[in-house]
């Protein structure tokens, strides 16, 4: 005989529920452990690198730049796991909350709502949900934001650091030099907040000034910062943007012939 009732939604079985609870803890617990050591490895590899070259006056601060370098790999290869840690995690919360919170709180199993919906469509089409970009700016601002800060710290405290009496290098600036690359001052003198134009002679004026304490040699001339540097934005058009851009090239032309 054809049924004529429609059939009721069936609640899963709690028992399943709760294998793949335990399931995606695992998982959960073992990502977690994943996300949090390239963070360690971070954290060593600053702390040594910043005793290495501070022991010794004769050690290379580029040490310190080099585990910068290496902080980006381990700050991606943390946003990666942290994509897959918040996969597992969000399956975990969502049970947790929907599901076993209601059997301990009424004692009831609820069928056919939109949280079974979710983790059946996840389970069947396990997607990411963040962007890698997201977890890197979350990463960033949990842990490597304050690595980048000791390190760069470290850094100029070695930059200060005196070679040596007998030594030619003798300023912070040719401290800087790696290499055959010499260590430079960017003197940011064209200002990216207001659409006011500076002109020519203020910053021939305040570049000689710079001059009387560092080698013109060693100077450049650059805006401050990005002409997008707030959320809101700066108060410039492009044509402001653009002048801005042109009286830097005057400028240096004029002061570097």
């Amino acid at each position: 005989m054809a049924l004529t009732e429609k059939t009721l939604p069936v609640p899963p079985p709690v028992a399943a529920t709760v294998h793949i609870y335990r399931g995606l803890m695992d998982r959960g617990t073992t990502w977690r452990q994943r996300v949090d050591n390239p963070t360690n490895w971070a954290i060593v590899s600053c702390g040594t690198t910043v005793s290495f070259a501070l022991s010794d006056d004769t050690h290379s601060h580029v040490v310190l730049l080099l585990v910068m370098l290496f902080g980006i790999s381990f700050l991606a290869i943390e946003a990666r796991r942290t994509r897959y840690y918040d996969l597992w995690s969000s399956w975990l919360r969502l049970l947790e909350t929907e599901y076993l919170a209601p059997i301990l709180q009424d004692n009831c199993v609820t069928a056919g709502d939109t949280w079974q919906e979710l983790i059946v469509r996840d389970l069947g089409y396990p997607h990411f949900k963040a962007t890698l970009w997201r977890m890197v700016q979350r990463r960033l601002r949990d842990h490597y934001m304050a690595i980048y800060l000791f390190l760069l710290l470290s850094w100029l405290l070695k930059l200060l650091q005196p070679i040596g009496e007998t030594a030619a290098c003798d300023t912070f600036v040719c401290h800087a030099a790696v290499g055959p690359v010499p260590g430079t001052v960017v003197l940011g003198l064209v200002s990216s907040k207001t659409p006011v134009l500076e002109s020519l002679d203020s910053l021939q004026r305040r570049t000689e000034e710079a001059a009387g304490h560092i080698d013109l040699d060693r100077l450049a001339i650059s805006p401050q910062c990005g002409f997008a540097s707030s959320a809101a934005g700066n108060p410039l058009s492009e044509a402001d943007e653009r002048a801005k851009l042109r009286r830097v090239v005057e400028a240096a032309r004029s002061i570097w012939r």
